[in-house]
């Protein structure tokens, strides 16, 4: 009996939830308000990581029917375009990344309604530890948009 109770009481551990994204910490998140009728729209944040390297592999959220990480890239062309990190970002411990207007963003596609400046776009950040991290990005307004950044490299 003894021997049934230790393996159920392990059964019941090993179901439960991964813990939230430990160590790791977003901050600054905002999204670019859309006009009506916008299928797509990008959210920007910075994540600093915690004692160990992760990798962001994912992201969801109830404004969009998928949401992607996306890069934007010059080709040797000199042509810039958008394209979907599938290897996910990595997260080096310690380390920070910024996503910005111009670098690596949360691109939302298939909007679910217009991003509104004034409200908010909540996002769940999925990483590879199994870890997830919710965040609510404001949303803002063309003119609020205006003197934000272009990325800095990873530090």
């Amino acid at each position: 009996m003894r021997l049934f109770r230790l393996a159920f009481a392990a059964s019941v551990l090993s179901w439960a939830p991964p813990a939230l994204a430990e160590g790791v910490s977003a901050h600054d998140a905002y999204a670019r308000a859309t006009p009506p009728g916008a299928r797509t729209g990008a959210v920007y944040l910075t994540l600093r990581g915690g004692a160990g390297e992760d990798r962001l592999i994912g992201v969801e959220s109830p404004r969009a029917e998928r949401a992607e990480l996306h890069a934007t890239l010059t080709t040797p062309e000199g042509v810039m375009r958008m394209d979907k990190l599938a290897e996910g970002l990595a997260l080096p411990a310690g380390s920070t990344a910024i996503l910005a207007p111009g670098g690596a963003h949360v691109m939302l596609i298939g909007l679910t309604g217009p991003l509104e400046a004034g409200g908010e776009a909540p996002l769940t950040l999925i990483f590879e530890s199994g870890a997830r991290l919710e965040v609510e990005a404001p949303i803002l307004s063309a003119r609020e948009m205006r003197g934000r950044e272009a990325p800095a490299p990873h530090r």
